[in-house]
C-alpha cells in the first residue's frame, strides 16, 4: 500500500502541475500549436516504446542483479541504435515528411533526442521498480513536471510558438538524471564487470522479448499514437490539437492511479505463486474500479460543460471529444494495469495477436471514416478503442485465473461508488446544459 501511495502522490503532483498549467497554455497557444505538439509526442512515444527492444520489461525478473543490469545495458545499447537510425531516416526523408505534415523542420530533429531520453528513462523506471525505489520514481515525476511545464509557461509569456515542444523535450531529458544517479551510485561497480560475453548470453536468454514483444508494443502504441498523426493528416483544421488535449486530460487518471498500480502489480506478480496471482489481480481490479473509474466518468461527461470556462472559448470541442472517448478510457483504465500478466506468463504470442487486432481495429476505423464518414473520425476511434479494451480486460482476467464469482461478490461498494459519480455527472449536465 505504501508503494502505491508513494507513486500516486508523486505522479499526482506532477499531473496536478500539468493540469494547472493547461488553462494558461491554451490561452497563449492555439489548437494548431497543440497539434504540432501532439504529432511530436506521438512520434516520440511510438519510437521510444520499442527503442529498448523490450529488454527493459524483463529487468525486474532475474534473481541476480548482474543479469538485470545486463538487461539494462542491452536496453541502452538498443536505444542508442534506434535513436541514431531515426536521425538518419529524418535526414534522408526530410522533404517528404515536411510535405505530409505541419511540423516545423527543426522540431523533426528534436525527435531522436526525445526518443533516446524517453526510452532511457523507461528502462531506468523498470530498474527502480525492481529495487522498489518508488519514492525515487515519484520525485522524478515531479521534477519532470516542474521542468517541462515551467519551460512551456515561460515560452507562453515570451510568445515562443515552439515552446510547447521544447518543454516536452525538457520533460524527457530531466527524467533520466536522478534515476541514473541512483543506479550508478548503488550498482556502478557491478556495471563495470559486465563483459561482452555476458551481454550475448543474456540477449540470447531473453530473445523472446525483442522477437515478440517489440512488434506487440509497436502495434499497441501505433494504435494509440498514430490516430493523432492520421487525423492531423486527414483533417483540414486543428482537430488533432483538440483530440490531443482531450487525450492528455483523460489520461490523467490512468497515469495517476492506473500507472502506479500497474508498476506495483508487476513487482508483486513477478514473484508470486500461481495461486496468489488471481488474488492480486482481483485486488487490483477492485482498487481501480473504486479509485478511478467514477472520477473518469464524471470528468468525461461534464467536460463539455466546463471546457470553455477552463481552457478558453476556442476549446469547447475538446469537451465534446472527452465525452465521446469516456467509455474507451474507462475500459482501458481497468485493463491496462493488469496487462503485464501476459509477460509474466510468457504469453507474448497471444499478446502480439491481441495487440495486432487492436492496431487493425483502431487504424481501420479511421480509414473507414475517411472514405465513408469523414466528419466522424473521433466517434469511430472511440468506439473501436472501447471494443478493443473490453476484449483486453476479459483476456487479461482469464490469464490471471480471476474468479468472476468471487470478484463480483466483492465489487458491490466499488460499483456503488461508480454509480454515484455517474449520477453526479448527469445532475451537473442537467443544471448547466
Amino acid at each position: 500500500m505504501y508503494s502505491i501511495v508513494m507513486l500516486v502522490s508523486g505522479t499526482g503532483l506532477g499531473h496536478l502541475l500539468t493540469f494547472l498549467s493547461l488553462p494558461i497554455l491554451t490561452r497563449h497557444f492555439s489548437p494548431n500549436d497543440f497539434e504540432v505538439l501532439g504529432v511530436f509526442v506521438a512520434i516520440v512515444a511510438l519510437l521510444s516504446s520499442a527503442a529498448c527492444c523490450r529488454f527493459e520489461i524483463a529487468i525486474p525478473l532475474p534473481k541476480r542483479d548482474k543479469n538485470a543490469l545486463t538487461l539494462f545495458l542491452l536496453s541502452l545499447i538498443c536505444t542508442t541504435i534506434i535513436s541514431l537510425l531515426s536521425l538518419i531516416l529524418i535526414l534522408i526523408f526530410e522533404s517528404k515528411i515536411l510535405e505530409a505534415s505541419s511540423v516545423p523542420v527543426f522540431i523533426l530533429y528534436l525527435v531522436p533526442i526525445g526518443v533516446f531520453c524517453a526510452a532511457t528513462f523507461n528502462a531506468l523506471q523498470f530498474w527502480a521498480t525492481r529495487e522498489k525505489a518508488f519514492d525515487l520514481v515519484a520525485k522524478t515525476r515531479v521534477s519532470q513536471a516542474v521542468a517541462g511545464n515551467g519551460t512551456q509557461l515561460l515560452a507562453a509569456f515570451l510568445s515562443i510558438p515552439s515552446g510547447l515542444v521544447f518543454g516536452q523535450l525538457l520533460n524527457y531529458v530531466s527524467g533520466i538524471f536522478s534515476t541514473s544517479k541512483y543506479l550508478l551510485t548503488h550498482h556502478g561497480q557491478v556495471l563495470k564487470t559486465i563483459k561482452k560475453k555476458h551481454l550475448y548470453f543474456i540477449a540470447r536468454r531473453y530473445r523472446q522479448y525483442p522477437q515478440l514483444s517489440t512488434f506487440e508494443v509497436l502495434a499497441n502504441n501505433g494504435g494509440i499514437q498514430l490516430p493523432i498523426v492520421l487525423i492531423a493528416y486527414f483533417v483540414v483544421g486543428p482537430e488533432a490539437g483538440y483530440l490531443f488535449l482531450a487525450l492528455k486530460i483523460l489520461q490523467v487518471p490512468m497515469a495517476l492511479i492506473g500507472g502506479s498500480i500497474a508498476q506495483v502489480f508487476y513487482a508483486e506478480v513477478a514473484k508470486a505463486s500461481k495461486d496468489q496471482v488471481a488474488m492480486i489481480t482481483e485486488k487490483n481490479l477492485l482498487s481501480l474500479l473504486k479509485l478511478g473509474v467514477g472520477p473518469l466518468i464524471f470528468i468525461g461527461c461534464t467536460a463539455e460543460v466546463f471546457s470553455g470556462y477552463i481552457f478558453g472559448d476556442g476549446w469547447r470541442r475538446t469537451g465534446e471529444i472527452m465525452m465521446i472517448l469516456t467509455p474507451w478510457f474507462a475500459l482501458q483504465f481497468l485493463a491496462s494495469p493488469i496487462s503485464m500478466i501476459m509477460h509474466v506468463n510468457n504469453a507474448q504470442k497471444q499478446m502480439l495477436c491481441l495487440t495486432l487486432f487492436g492496431f487493425a481495429i483502431r487504424i481501420g476505423s479511421l480509414i473507414f471514416a475517411y472514405f465513408v464518414f469523414s466528419d466522424h473520425y473521433t466517434e469511430f476511434l472511440g468506439l473501436a478503442c472501447a471494443v478493443f479494451y473490453l476484449i483486453c480486460l476479459i483476456t487479461f482476467s482469464y490469464k490471471s485465473n480471476v474468479s468472476y464469482y468471487r470478484l463480483l461478490g466483492q465489487a458491490a461498494i466499488p460499483i456503488g461508488i461508480v454509480f454515484l459519480w455517474a449520477v453526479l455527472a448527469v445532475a451537473v449536465r442537467g443544471v448547466f446544459l
